[in-house]
This record gives C-alpha cells, sequence and structure tokens, in this order.
C-alpha cells in the first residue's frame, strides 16, 4: 500500500472514530412516565433510555416497550413508528411526547446529580420513588398540571425525598423505594 493509501486509511479510521463517539454522546438515561387515557401505566414508568439523532427521537423503556419518532412537517412533531402524529413539548429537563390517545413524559437528571456512584438498586429505588411522587403531584393538582419535573432527589433508608415542580409550584414528596408516597406538601 503506498503512502497515500495509509494516510487515507488513517483518515477513515479516525473519522469512524469520531462519528461513534457522536453516536454514544447523544443516548441519556431518563425517567419515562406514560400516561394513556389520562392514567398513568405503571408497568411502563420508571427509568428509561432516550435518544436523539439528526432530528429522529427514540424512547426506550425497560419493560420492552420502544418508541421511533421520526422528525415530522413542523418543529418539534413527530410520526411514530405506525404513522401515528405526536408533538414535542420541551421545557428545563423534561419533555412531553403527546400521542392523541398517549403521552410520555422524559425527564433527564441535571449533570449535577446526586445519583452519581449509587447502585443501579438503589437508583432504581430512587426512580420509583421519583415516579410516584410526580404521579402524586398530578393526580393532587386533577391531572391538570402542564409542567411537571422532578428538581432533585435524595435517598435515604427510609425510601427518598423528592422535590417536584409544577406548573411554577414546588412540592415535598416522601416515598418509599417501591414507589408509596407517605407524605406530600407544598414546599418553599
Amino acid at each position: 500500500m503506498s503512502k497515500l493509501g495509509f494516510v487515507a486509511f488513517g483518515v477513515a479510521v479516525l473519522a469512524l472514530g469520531a462519528w461513534s463517539q457522536g453516536v454514544l454522546a447523544d443516548t441519556a438515561e431518563a425517567m419515562c412516565e406514560v400516561h394513556k387515557h389520562g392514567e398513568v401505566r405503571k408497568n411502563a414508568s420508571g427509568p428509561c433510555d432516550f435518544s436523539q439523532r439528526q432530528g429522529y427521537v427514540s424512547i426506550s423503556l425497560r419493560n420492552g416497550d420502544r418508541w421511533e419518532l421520526a422528525p415530522g412537517e413542523r418543529p418539534d412533531h413527530f410520526k411514530d413508528q405506525n404513522g401515528n402524529g405526536v408533538k414535542r413539548t420541551a421545557k428545563g429537563n423534561s419533555h412531553e411526547y403527546k400521542w392523541e390517545h398517549q403521552a410520555i413524559f422524559v425527564t433527564f437528571e441535571s449533570s449535577g446529580s446526586r445519583h452519581h456512584g449509587e447502585s443501579k438498586h438503589a437508583r432504581q429505588g430512587v426512580g420509583a420513588a421519583e415516579t410516584a411522587c410526580t404521579v402524586a403531584v398530578d393526580r393532587h393538582l386533577g391531572g391538570q398540571a402542564k409542567s411537571l419535573r422532578v428538581l432533585s432527589s435524595e435517598s435515604s433508608r427510609g425510601g427518598s425525598t423528592v422535590i417536584v415542580a409544577a406548573d411554577g409550584e414546588h412540592w415535598r414528596c416522601l416515598a418509599s423505594d417501591d414507589g408509596e408516597v407517605t407524605e406530600l406538601s407544598k414546599h418553599r
């Protein structure tokens, strides 16, 4: 192989390596909450994987459910794998993907999250508490919350303390690691 061939091969390998790093960089762990006909699907809510590449969105739940969304004709409008229309609303560290009879709320952890270094089991307990608390706040507000997201969560032996923002108000929630809410109050 000539010197020029080696150079071209080296450039191709470097380009492929840079491209594969970019593909990995746009996948994030998140918390997903699936609502059908206004009801939370508990077996389809919890930790999930979210990825976005060139306008295409993938949401994968731990139970195996998966949605593939292709960009639509307008910003924040998509078509799912079955051709159904989906509208995205993004606020802060959360997205809502809304179909005609279903919605998925995706909440991303902040980069300074306190969960770094926790075991997967401990993180799943916090995830169940976060999901239960967001559901409890939404239910307390009559299912009418327009913006709902977890601001912080702190795990302890007795469960988790979760702070939830809902339409400009903050709520303090105590929940067990299996997702049972024991206390809900406004947070100052």
